[in-house]
């Protein structure tokens, strides 16, 4: 049995044999080596408990971190360590004694008075006394900058990595404790460690361990990403911590171009990895994914010997390899199919040439290399845009059309003829437009991509709708609804007849909720029908059909053939007309639960939709259990927000105080200097009444309609938009932007 010794704060010691330790929960107890009887320790009274552990040679000292932890008594504790952690008790260290010992040692928060961890200024919500980021070091090391979440597992001892220099210290150390045999943190699990740093409480990694259990698949990392609980940086910093391995900033690191060009670009996107530098003859590499054992493989085999691996967020490699590999990539292709289109025999070729120009190599590189770039940068669209000396490659990121890149005019037909050849299309037919569409594999996700092509007097115009099931598949968790709301939208949801109804602008998120609703649906023993135009994600478990009109197979006529199939819960794609909305009204009188979506501003103004498409009032009020209607917003890039200035004016018309201060982002490399990095939804939800379907029956106007919903519980989609703006999601020109009054 080991021994451990209680130092306290007035210098006497006491030393006992360890019957538990478990520091991190403030249980630690001992028996007396004299008399054998237990030692109850007196948290107030104790500075720190040490126990010695007893390892393998573990190399020299200088290739551990400095830490220094500042005692309320005025004494210091300070040396070597391998790693600490910081839990709601105390700090925990693993002290290098000497070569062959290091101690575990633990520190309760009453004892400090200022700590630093490695090389990085640290601080605890929970402990006024820590150090201010500029404090000089007491161990003599310069100060750098504090981490911007005090409770990020920076604090866990975590090194992040800025610098060639500090990426082979870090890696050098990893070494010494692979060589020692010794590693404490890969038991932990990622939750407990989140846990004890105090990104996360208890209770709330339970709910993601419940809601993983639906979906085993997922890490729990990720549903704690999508719960809003951790951001995705703090998670991969935690994970770091667990497995002892460098986490590196992308944006400061200097990459070698060397080990750039070592991986070709194809390779480097599908595995999503970043090579960064060689180093005591292995090549480093930066992912997100360490758990991937086939893009480690591929790798190993590729290289020829087993890598070197840093972890890094997955938003920060995508952005970093597509500026690195990206963009030279598709110059290239496009340099090369400008090479080829020189030695074209004809302006006019016929349909033989036309389809060995699609199928020609440049063609299908310089087409899959800009399909590729759009994806990795999430693009929702891709333009192909024909101008009367040139054509304009423009991608719609998050909302935003961003022109991208000019080509020579002369690659629009091979283009062109390579994406019908994809699509499905005539590529002889150039004077009608033609729609066609394409799925592809990446990342061991199915992208699917409806494509349009339109003639234009400059040209054949092409518009890539991509739609990524990982991106665009969310649970009803993942939309952002309030705890109240989301009771409510859950509630609405799960009726067993009835109509629920989603509205908004066309591109404000409406077939993402409802495909949130049907995921949650889909687990219940019920028969999900849906007729969607087009059917944008498939979904197991659920028949979707597709409209068809040219062949008379329209909404209205797939509804009556739904009805004789047996639905529980049925699911229109858009209720666009009369006969449409009454066969729908229909459905959900007769026992079914009805999910559709309709084309209107606000929540109360889709009754007076429904009504002016000559659908009686009674039947609306008789049917009609709730309508959501929702925007979607551009969130604030995270890497270069500053404080926004908002006109008076704005301030009144919004109802905001000259003293409230908001943000919003000025633009940089990270969000293609948009200011904006994704979207996220705002949203009004109407939940029907008794009051308001007297009111619809009475003809009330929608105002009317919409002051009783507010006195009902309706939080108005404005007031939803300004408080994602004062917690600094959005800017108060979002909310400005999509304002309902």
């Amino acid at each position: 049995m080991t021994q451990a010794t209680i130092y306290y704060l007035d210098g006497h010691q006491r030393i006992g044999a360890v019957s538990v330790w478990d520091p991190s929960s403030g249980r630690v107890e001992l028996t007396s080596v004299k008399d054998k009887t237990p030692i109850s320790p007196q948290w107030p009274l104790i500075a720190h408990v040490d126990r010695p552990l007893h390892v393998t040679p573990l190399g020299k000292r200088d290739e551990f971190q400095n830490y220094v932890i500042q005692l309320v008594n005025q004494q210091t504790l300070g040396g070597k360590m391998i790693s600490a952690s910081v839990a709601t008790t105390g700090i925990q260290i693993c002290h290098y004694s000497d070569s062959e010992h290091l101690i575990e040692r633990f520190v309760p928060w009453q004892a400090v008075k200022t700590y630093r961890l490695g090389h990085i200024p640290l601080q605890n919500d929970q402990n006024p006394r820590a150090p201010a980021p500029d404090d000089p070091d007491p161990a003599g090391n310069p100060p750098e900058a504090a981490a911007t979440d005090s409770r990020s597992p920076l604090a866990l001892g975590s090194l992040e990595v800025r610098k060639a220099s500090q990426l082979k210290s870090a890696l050098d150390r990893g070494k010494a404790i692979e060589q020692s045999g010794y590693d404490r943190n890969l038991n932990r699990t990622l939750g407990d460690i989140l846990v004890q740093s105090g990104i996360v409480d208890s209770e709330q990694l339970n709910v993601a361990l419940h809601r993983k259990r639906s979906e085993p698949a997922r890490p729990v990392g990720q549903i704690l990403i999508d719960m809003g609980l951790a951001s995705e940086e703090v998670v991969q910093r935690a994970l770091a911590y667990k497995l002892g391995v460098p986490f590196v900033s992308l944006e400061e690191f200097d990459i070698d171009p060397e080990a750039v060009k070592f991986i070709p670009p194809t390779t480097a996107a599908r595995l999503r990895i970043l090579p960064l530098m060689f180093y005591d003859g292995r090549l480093v590499v930066a992912l997100s994914n360490p758990s991937d054992s086939e893009a480690l493989n591929i790798l190993n085999f590729l290289v020829g010997y087993p890598v070197k691996y840093a972890l890094a967020p997955r938003t920060d490699l995508s952005r970093e390899i597509d500026h690195y590999y990206g963009a030279a990539e598709s110059q290239e292709a496009a340099e090369e199919l400008e090479m080829e289109l020189v030695e074209s025999p004809s302006p006019q070729p016929n349909r033989q040439a036309i389809e060995k120009l699609g199928q020609e190599k440049p063609v299908i590189r310089f087409v899959n290399s800009v399909i590729r770039d759009a994806i990795r940068q999430n693009a929702s669209d891709i333009h192909l845009s024909p101008r009367e000396d040139y054509v304009q490659l423009i991608y719609r990121l998050n909302g935003d059309m961003i022109p991208v890149k000019r080509f020579n005019k002369g690659m629009l037909a091979a283009a062109v003829s390579r994406i019908k050849i994809i699509g499905g299309m005539d590529i002889t037919e150039r004077r009608v437009p033609q729609d066609g569409r394409a799925s592809v594999r990446w990342d061991k996700n199915d992208v699917d991509l409806r494509i349009s092509v339109m003639p234009t007097i400059q040209g054949e115009s092409v518009v890539i709708r991509i739609l990524n099931t990982r991106q665009g598949l969310k649970s009803v968790d993942d939309l952002g609804f309030s705890e109240g709301d989301r009771q409510n939208f859950v509630d609405l949801i799960h009726r067993g007849q009835g109509m629920l109804l989603i509205t908004g602008p066309t591109g404000s998120g409406k077939s993402t909720t409802l495909y949130a609703a049907l995921h949650e649906l889909r687990s219940k023993r019920v028969n999900i029908l849906t007729v969607e135009n087009p059917v944008e994600y498939h979904m197991d478990g659920i028949e979707q059909m597709q409209v068809n009109e040219p062949a008379g197979f329209t909404f209205a006529s797939a509804l009556r053939n739904m009805l004789r199939h047996d639905p529980d819960i049925i699911m229109v794609g858009e209720i666009r007309d009369r006969e449409t909305g009454q066969i729908a009204i229909q459905s959900a009188l007769t026992g079914h639960l009805v999910l559709s979506t309709l084309h209107t501003n606000s929540a109360a103004s889709t009754v007076m939709r429904m009504i002016d498409m000559g659908i009686e009032d009674y039947l609306i009020s008789g049917t009609l259990n709730g309508v959501l209607a929702q925007r979607l917003v551009r969130r604030n890039c995270s890497h270069c927000t500053k404080e926004e200035t908002v006109d008076p004016w704005v301030r009144k018309a919004l109802g905001i105080g000259d003293d409230e201060t908001f943000a919003v982002g000025t633009g940089c490399r990270a969000c293609h200097d948009t200011g904006f990095s994704g979207r996220l939804a705002v949203y009004e939800l109407m939940v029907m009444t008794p009051e308001l379907r007297t009111m619809i029956v009475a003809g009330t106007s929608s105002d009317e309609l919409e002051k009783q919903a507010i006195s009902s519980g309706m939080t108005p989609l404005t007031d939803n938009a300004l408080s994602r703006a004062r917690d600094g999601s959005i800017s108060v020109a979002e909310v400005y932007r999509i304002r309902l009054a």
